[in-house]
């Protein structure tokens, strides 16, 4: 049982929790300890592009090291240029 650790799956990666349950729908610190990381409802790290957060409706970016845009500009779903503004 992996615990308190990350793994890389199928290109997807993964956080475990102390009792070796997945983080999912949460934000969380990324390794460097400075930047901020968002993983999804199946528990893998958000990656290269937009997506949508849990509730649905607010979107996020995250570039390639899973790290999330915060000021920023972006393409949203229907083309339109966005400015992520947010999180440090």
């Amino acid at each position: 049982m992996v615990r308190n650790s990350r793994i890389e799956y199928e290109g997807s990666m993964y956080y475990f929790k102390s009792d070796g349950t997945p983080m999912k729908d949460r934000l969380t610190y990324h390794p460097d300890g400075e930047h901020i990381i968002y993983l999804d409802a199946n528990g893998a790290m958000e990656q290269q592009g937009l997506f949508r957060f849990a509730n649905g409706r607010d979107l996020g970016y995250a570039n390639a090291d899973g790290t999330l845009m915060h000021s920023g500009f972006s393409y949203d779903p229907y083309g339109r240029i966005v400015f992520f503004i947010g999180m440090e």
